[in-house]
């Protein structure tokens, strides 16, 4: 499973097909600072420092089949993380972000269509995590913009609280056990609402990144 599992990963970096979904938009957004740094060009391989720097933070996830996946999402931009953990981090949160508002736009369209779901009305939390009116949300992500500039050793403990809280927030709303939030029942539209999958691999890899955060 792990070797197709790799081959899915290689083919989807050549393709491009990790990079955020363009959802055609239900709603007007806000934008929020979602700017990624560029990609590796087309026919060009990151270097071999690039490489293994994302090799490195990709061991943060815990389970396996995570790390696999946060190694096809990181690489694509890795030559502009500069062995800075904290730019992937945010590349992975940024990433995490137009994923979540992807997926409410989608949900927005299944509702445009008549259907009532309570389970979509109780994932509304988590949609709202994406949202560009989220105070909290643009919160994080300007902690982590300083966080990334100060460098380790340098960090502000209060942005380092920021983002700690957000995340657990996230995890809350993310999680079965917590949260009546079911994302795995959204597959039933899965035709309407592609991105649910791959909304479970982005949250776990930003979380797992996001907590591993230190002064």
């Amino acid at each position: 499973m792990t070797a197709v599992l790799l081959q899915v990963v290689l083919i989807a970096i050549n393709a491009g097909s990790l990079s955020p979904p363009c959802a055609t938009a239900a709603k007007d957004w806000v934008k929020l600072s979602l700017e990624l740094p560029p990609r590796t060009p087309p026919g060009q391989e990151p270097s071999p420092a690039a490489y293994q720097f994302s090799r490195t933070i990709c061991r943060i996830p815990k389970d396996p089949i995570y790390k696999i996946c946060c190694f096809g999402e990181l690489l694509p931009y890795a030559e502009s993380f500069q062995d800075n953990q904290m730019k992937a981090t945010q590349v992975a949160t940024i990433i995490l972000l137009t994923k979540i508002q992807a997926l409410d736009r989608e949900v927005g369209a299944v509702r445009s269509r008549g259907i009532r779901d309570k389970n979509i009305d109780d994932c509304t939390s988590f949609f709202g995590i994406g949202s560009s009116n989220s105070e909290s949300t643009n919160s994080v992500l300007a902690a982590l913009d300083r966080l990334a500039a100060a460098g380790k050793g340098r960090r502000k403990k209060e942005d380092v609280e920021t983002v700690l809280k957000w995340t657990k927030n996230l995890e809350t709303q993310y999680n079965g056990a917590t949260s009546k939030c079911k994302l795995g029942d959204l597959f039933k539209y899965c035709d309407m609402v592609p991105t649910v999958k791959e909304i479970d691999a982005a949250t776990t890899i930003a979380i797992d990144l996001l907590n591993a955060i230190k002064l």
